[in-house]
């Protein structure tokens, strides 16, 4: 029993230790690295029998992965397979679901499928209601799809969207995160495609600002934040 403890109790940490390692790999970029750690890590979880927490991370994160490589129905499996773990955990109402939701309405929306995306996140704000102190990052995420879903029909509205989740991030000592930089930059190319062209400036600089603090200046988002502030010179 003791053997068996310790071989499950490795198995945890290893199992921890390559979804951090594949998470970091997917900010930078380094999408092979993140592929093999991920890989690993289900290894790791399927041989140590680890509680569905740890799986369904890893199908979240394998679905992250497929979403930053445009494999859009990989994505949507590997949610679903996420789900169906999560839910065997505590039901369907936990704050893992809202992570779950958020990243399938992200999808959906990359998919063209805008109702059903706005769907998955009155889902997810439901229970986000539930746990409303502890959520203030999810619910900053949250608002941050919600603004891409409604870009192309109402970008005022997807402004106050982003305008909003900017005030969590800021509000709550967040700000210095790779999502905080993301929501800048959808907020500065939302600006720009308004014509308001200095606020777009800022709000682009910023980003570049933050992820060359998070040594991200060089990922696929540093590179796409550097483009959008070349095209508003």
């Amino acid at each position: 029993a003791i053997v068996k403890s310790l071989q499950q109790w490795n198995s945890h940490v290893g199992t921890a230790v390559a979804i951090r390692m594949a998470e970091a790999a997917i900010d930078l970029g380094e999408y092979d690295d993140a592929r093999e750690s991920l890989r690993e890590a289900e290894s790791l979880w399927q041989l140590g029998a680890s509680d569905s927490t740890e799986g369904a991370r890893i199908q979240l994160r394998f679905a992250e992965l497929w979403l930053h490589q445009g494999d859009l129905a990989a994505s949507a499996a590997r949610l679903d397979q996420a789900h169906r773990l999560a839910t065997e955990l505590d039901g369907s109402r936990s704050s893992l679901h809202v992570d779950i939701l958020v990243q399938l309405a992200a999808v959906r929306c990359r998919q063209g499928n805008l109702e059903d995306s706005r769907s998955r996140l009155e889902q997810a704000q439901q229970i986000l209601a539930e746990h409303s102190a502890t959520q203030t990052a999810a619910q900053a995420v949250l608002l941050g799809v919600l603004a891409e879903v409604e870009m192309v029909d109402d970008p005022r509205r997807a402004l106050a969207h982003l305008n909003r989740a900017q005030q969590l991030w800021e509000s709550n000592g967040l700000a210095e995160c790779r999502n905080a930089a993301v929501n800048l930059a959808r907020r500065g190319a939302l600006r720009q495609s308004m014509g308001a062209r200095e606020q777009a400036v800022d709000d682009l600089a910023a980003a570049g600002t933050l992820l060359e603090l998070l040594g991200l200046k060089q990922s696929p988002t540093g590179a796409i934040v550097s483009l959008q502030l070349v095209s508003c010179a």
